[in-house]
């Protein structure tokens, strides 16, 4: 199970990819449409030992993002790149140009409705010369590219942008232009656009750097023409399904995207959208059952139920038929906790162990650490535990029973008695890794504070004021669970842990795991509708929502179950519940998040869009 809570104001946490990359192997590698997480997990992992080129930020509907292009640093090359506000980037660019090193790229871009930057510097003997102009007026652009031509300076690279008070801006990089023959055009409509491309292509130009931008006329292009004879093409107005297309066809002809321009186009489309995007997926992945609701401002668009609940396909699926949430059951976890706080029965900063008063195993001495853990750590997933050093021991009740030689199959506060007699991975608060058995704990403090059972006190406090009639307690067997809810598909089995003296091998879904130990993170059951209820009324953190212009979304996986809950800036949630696990990578991950934020943004004329240059790699 897992669960992203992607803010715009870079709460960066558990990855998901929603970019292409070029073939293994190459000497080039390429992403688009990164989150800031997911750009520095990239640079950090897949594309060690290779440098940036190309950094291109760009706004979708309220949520930076990046597209960005590397090249192997056969050379070992110092190479740098930051993201911050003009002062910050400025200053950046003084020091490394003081220490040798010339900027390659930078880019503008809105984050929180405010300009923001990111640039990129090499150090590879080359005089250090080039000039990075920020937040540019169309006037101040204007006269700089008069002033640099007159200095012998071309612009490399530029980029158009708004300027968060309904106007716009451009940033750019000028470069000394030698014997380069260069033309630039900018506030150009797309026939002009289209049309520059046409005539300057007849006079062997071609376009070196594009940019797509909001004005208050309409979206504007700027580009700039450079004469020098390399094989290109250029493709604009792209979807990301569209791009990914083209850029699987321009690699395997030896082109290299060179500038990749991100942007919002302004058609509108309706809730049927999101109909055709769920029917598509479900074909592609071979998904049998699915349910699909979505919201815009808190009144309901679209609530579909789609294929059959049976094995047999003869009962179809009901638009608010139950069914399993998986880790979308955090966020109701979470905000069960900021109620308590709120209500001054709690704080984010209480101790979490000295307050449920647990015993280890006996024999066991508890981590002394474990007394530092408080609700923050465990709302943040910064409570100590590493599974991957580890183990998830909610899914583990075969050791938790040995370990405390009984109940058999343990309950949650079993588990954490048995977690308690552990050692913890790191000190709480000084890392992140995902804990389902966190959000167990705090499951347990829920319950403690308010004496209710976790379901109780949830459904109460925050299921029943919102309407949230489908919720409950999900259970492993098929014979206990709510005949609404469908069949939940996997190939593999294994030994049925709730019924041990079973010899059968169950489907994983059925049995493997004990469900109802995992209530707090991952138990529950409901309709889609009635997540997106909550989504209208809580943020996917737990907080009380006001307004819109936040992006997040979470993820659930568990055999048999895959579940995402979205929140786009323009007022759109959805809720998408499938009974099959098909989002174990990051990259099936990033597949339905970017088709369904995709439909979101179109609800209000917020399409993603690419406009991209590709030139014959070497």
């Amino acid at each position: 199970m897992s669960i992203r809570c992607a803010r715009v104001a870079l709460l960066a946490a558990f990855v998901s990819w929603a970019s292409i990359n070029s073939a293994s192997g190459q000497s080039w590698l390429a992403k688009h449409r990164l989150t800031w997480g997911e750009l520095t997990t990239w640079l950090s992992g897949e594309a060690k030992g290779y440098r940036l080129v190309y950094l291109n930020g760009y706004d979708m509907a309220g949520s930076p993002r990046y597209a960005a292009v590397a090249v192997k640093n056969e050379k070992n090359l110092e190479w740098y790149w930051h993201a911050g506000t003009q002062e910050f980037v400025q200053k950046k660019d003084a020091e490394h140009q003081a220490k040798g090193c010339r900027p390659i790229c930078v880019s503008g871009f809105l984050r929180d409705r405010s300009p923001v930057f990111c640039a990129v510097w090499v150090k590879d003997g080359l005089l250090a010369r080039g000039k990075i102009f920020l937040n540019l007026t169309e006037k101040e652009y204007t006269d700089r590219l008069k002033e640099e031509k007159t200095n012998l300076f071309m612009p490399s690279r530029v980029t158009g942008h708004a300027d968060g008070a309904g106007s716009y801006r451009f940033t750019a990089l000028f470069v000394p232009a030698g014997k380069i023959v260069w033309k630039e055009q900018h506030n150009l409509t797309e026939e002009e656009y289209q049309r520059s491309i046409d005539q300057f292509s007849i006079e062997k130009y071609r376009p070196r750097n594009i940019t797509v931008y909001p004005t208050p006329a309409g979206l504007r292009y700027a580009v700039v023409f450079v004469q020098d004879g390399m094989d290109w093409y250029a493709r604009h107005g792209l979807s990301s399904e569209e791009y990914q297309t083209e850029f699987t066809k321009a690699a395997r002809d030896g082109f290299r995207p060179i500038s990749v321009a991100g942007y919002m186009d302004s058609s509108t489309a309706g809730p049927e959208l999101f109909d055709e995007v769920m029917h598509k997926y479900m074909a592609e992945f071979g998904i049998k059952a699915g349910t699909l609701a979505v919201s815009r401002n808190g009144k309901l668009l679209l609530e579909h139920g789609y294929g059959f609940g049976d094995a047999a396909g003869r009962r179809p699926i009901e638009a608010d038929d139950p069914m399993r949430l998986a880790s979308v059951t955090k966020p109701i976890t979470a905000a069960a906790i900021h109620k308590l706080v709120r209500e001054g029965k709690l704080s984010l900063d209480t101790k979490v162990f000295p307050l449920l008063r647990l015993q280890p195993p006996p024999g066991r001495q508890p981590d002394p650490r474990l007394n530092d853990v408080t609700i923050r750590h465990l709302l943040e997933h910064k409570g100590g535990w590493d599974y991957k050093q580890n183990f998830d021991p909610m899914f583990k009740p075969g050791e938790v029973a040995a370990g405390l030689k009984g109940p058999y199959p343990p309950g949650p506060v079993d588990v954490i008695r048995y977690m308690m007699g552990q050692p913890l991975q790191f000190d709480p608060g000084t890392n992140d890794c995902y804990s389902n058995f966190g959000y167990c704990v705090l499951g347990r403090v829920i319950e403690k504070i308010s004496g209710q059972t976790y379901l109780a006190y949830v459904r109460k406090n925050i299921c029943d004021p919102l309407g949230m009639r489908s919720v409950e307690l999900g259970r492993s067997l098929p014979r206990c669970r709510n005949p609404r809810e469908p069949v939940y598909l996997s190939l593999r089995k294994s030994r049925n842990v709730v019924e041990p003296e079973s010899t059968e091998q169950v489907p994983l879904p059925d049995g493997t795991f004990y469900l109802e130990a995992m209530d707090s993170h991952g138990g529950l059951i409901a309709s889609s509708r009635d997540v997106v209820r909550f989504l209208d009324a809580y943020w996917i953190s737990g907080e009380l929502r006001q307004g819109n212009g936040r992006t997040y979304v979470a993820f659930g996986s568990m055999p048999g179950t895959s579940t995402m809950a979205l929140q786009r800036p323009n007022g759109v949630n959805l809720a998408v519940l499938l009974n099959q696990n098909v989002l174990q990578s990051e990259r099936d991950r990033a597949r339905i998040r970017d088709l369904m934020e995709d439909a979101a943004d179109r609800q209000t004329g917020g399409g993603l869009r690419y406009a991209v240059l590709w030139e014959k790699s070497e």
